[in-house]
């Protein structure tokens, strides 16, 4: 199944860039995180290089998970695949969009980590709001997300989806740049101070409970929109 998420995403890789101009005003957002080190005065070096080693892999996991929404490509559709295949479909490729940005990250701060810039501690509790972010963008960006729900059919997700969408996403950002440089600095040797320590579990905290609402509540009809060319890619007639 990986080989035929691979071959999906190789192939409709020039669609799929072309995709991306209708929410080129999002990208804005982020340009402003790369400058966030430039506009801060008095930053210590340590602390720019240690964001920019976490921030590039986190907008390029949000590059990924934009590029290919979760929805499967049209050609797919036209294979004899079972419900279970399709399934399957979603969830490999689920996967290897969180993966690939994981593997962006671990290189540089497992350098960091070995030229003593970021404590042990430092680089779990950055990894772990990484891949909570990753998880909660690559559920929340539905192919259908932008749509009103008149214009698509079938469209239909329960509760405040996008409240939740954009608390999910912007505390996984702010956890991600906060967490990754609190313990940098000049004295970036020493342990966690405490007050650095509670405010980094209970930031973690928070997220872990927005997720936990996310999974719980948007990954199944999610899941069910997106293996469904009729709810994927059928306008509604006007």
């Amino acid at each position: 199944m990986l080989q035929i998420v691979w071959d999906d995403y190789r192939h409709n890789f020039l669609s799929a860039l072309k995709g991306l101009g209708g929410v080129a005003n999002w990208w804005w957002n982020y340009v402003y995180l790369l400058m966030l080190p430039v506009i801060v005065e008095h930053v210590d070096l340590k602390e720019v290089i240690v964001y920019y080693c976490t921030m590039l892999p986190l907008l390029g996991g949000t590059f990924l998970a934009r590029l290919y929404p979760n929805r499967m490509g049209k050609t797919l559709f036209l294979c004899p695949m079972s419900r279970e295949m399709r399934i399957r479909y979603f969830k490999t490729a689920f996967l290897l969009r969180i993966a690939i940005p994981i593997l962006a990250f671990l290189l540089p701060m497992s350098m960091l980590f070995l030229c003593k810039i970021v404590q042990g501690f430092e680089c779990f509790f950055s990894l772990l709001a990484f891949i909570m972010y990753l998880v909660t963008v690559n559920i929340c960006t539905n192919s259908r997300a932008g749509k009103s729900k008149t214009e698509w059919q079938g469209y239909s997700l329960p509760g405040y989806f996008p409240i939740w969408n954009v608390l999910g996403q912007i505390s996984g950002i702010a956890n991600v740049a906060i967490v990754s440089v609190s313990g940098v600095g000049e004295n970036s040797g020493e342990p966690y101070q405490p007050w650095e320590l509670i405010m980094v579990s209970v930031l973690l905290v928070i997220q872990a409970l927005i997720l936990m609402k996310i999974m719980f509540t948007y990954f199944k009809p999610i899941m069910e929109q997106s293996i469904s060319y009729e709810n994927s890619y059928i306008r509604l007639k006007k």
